[in-house]
């Protein structure tokens, strides 16, 4: 519906400033994944330094903590994560 041909996340290969300050406002809300298969197995720990990179490291010390793994914790556990 947004009319988009490509992923809005990113902008100029940065984190787009929208959904940073979306994922700094509501940091309760996301949760970052990943898909593993065999077909792209070679190339994860590329593909995971790119999400760290493009958007975790963008974020503040709190909002990235919750959506790298505090958040899936939560998820699994019911539970608060506690460091």
């Amino acid at each position: 519906p947004s009319g988009a041909q490509d992923s809005t996340l990113y902008r100029y290969g940065w984190l787009a400033k929208d959904w940073q300050a979306l994922l700094e406002k509501f940091p309760d809300r996301f949760v970052a994944a990943s898909d593993y298969r065999p077909p792209v197995e070679k190339n994860y720990p590329v593909a995971m330094a790119r999400q760290r990179k493009l958007i975790l490291e963008s974020l503040g010390e709190t909002a990235r903590h919750k959506i790298a793994y505090a958040n899936a914790w939560r998820l699994v556990t019911g539970k608060a994560w506690e460091a």
